[in-house]
């Protein structure tokens, strides 16, 4: 259950810092607590490396940055500098309520000293001590479901998260679903020329012309069919790297660099870098 206050006056704090992959599987729990809170002032504190996703997130009044390298870095006073930036910025911005998806106890630790009065996160031996309301995920539970979990609060499950990049991540509208009806139809074609072939006496057709015209349509059919399966199956297995391992989703495979918000935008499947991709082609 939600913390009873007045709506209008409701600040909540969303701590998501790292990485791209996470952030695009926690679009559902934010969706969630927009749409269940509609009259609160949300805002998502987020990692500098992962910025340019957060800013194509539709559910936040307010988007602010950390310095996530500095705060992970080596450096011990390079991160007690970034951490006691952050901690006098929540305490200035007076937040009713902090969820944090992160296992970290650090962020769990920050709103309890900045004097969040209700906070949300994992259960975790570390955190849980920090938070008023600990969320124990289930053996298995998938990354989208504990946050799920973790926006709805102690005892509540969550809703399934089937679909979880389905209007969420941008890929392109219908994409999928054309790629599908162009292999349905060439499969449809093929199957009813072979039943009209097997029905005849003879495999000539009346006029010649007709062969040629046939066998040129047919092919450009399997050539549709061939790219769009193609397609479809690159489409899934970019879904199955952001479900399996979200952490290194969205680096390139080859240089080990960041792909770009907007070149997954464009091209969700791909693997590679700009720079790579160029270099791989030249």
């Amino acid at each position: 259950m939600f913390v009873a206050v007045d709506a209008a006056s409701e600040r909540i704090l969303c701590v998501k810092v790292a990485s791209r992959g996470d952030l695009l599987l926690a679009a559902p729990a934010f969706q969630r607590l927009r749409e269940e809170r509609p009259r609160a002032h949300i805002t998502l504190l987020v990692g500098a490396s992962c910025r340019d996703v957060a800013d194509h997130l539709p559910f936040f009044d307010n988007v602010h940055e950390m310095d996530d390298r500095a705060f992970f870095g080596d450096g011990l006073l390079r991160r007690a500098r970034e951490a006691a930036r952050v901690l006098g910025w929540i305490r200035a911005s007076g937040f009713s309520e902090g969820v944090v998806l992160h296992r970290d106890w650090r962020y769990a630790a920050l709103l309890r000293v900045a004097g969040v009065p209700v906070r949300r996160g994992f259960a975790t031996p570390r955190a849980a001590r920090f938070l008023t309301h600990p969320y124990a995920a289930g053996e298995g539970e998938h990354h989208a479901d504990q946050y799920l979990g973790v926006v709805g609060g102690a005892g509540r499950r969550p809703a399934p998260a089937a679909s979880v990049l389905t209007g969420l991540w941008r890929f392109r509208a219908g994409e999928r679903e054309r790629a599908l009806e162009a292999i349905s139809d060439f499969q449809k074609a093929n199957a009813d020329n072979l039943r009209d072939e097997s029905g005849e006496l003879s495999i000539y057709r009346f006029h010649m012309a007709d062969i040629g015209s046939e066998a040129m349509e047919r092919e450009q059919q399997f050539l549709l069919a061939s790219k769009e399966g193609e397609r479809l199956y690159q489409i899934d297995e970019a879904l199955r790297r952001l479900y399996s391992d979200p952490e290194a989703f969205g680096r390139c495979e080859r240089c080990g660099g960041d792909i770009g918000y907007e070149r997954l935008r464009v091209l969700p499947e791909t693997t590679l870098c700009a720079d790579c991709q160029r270099t791989l082609e030249s």
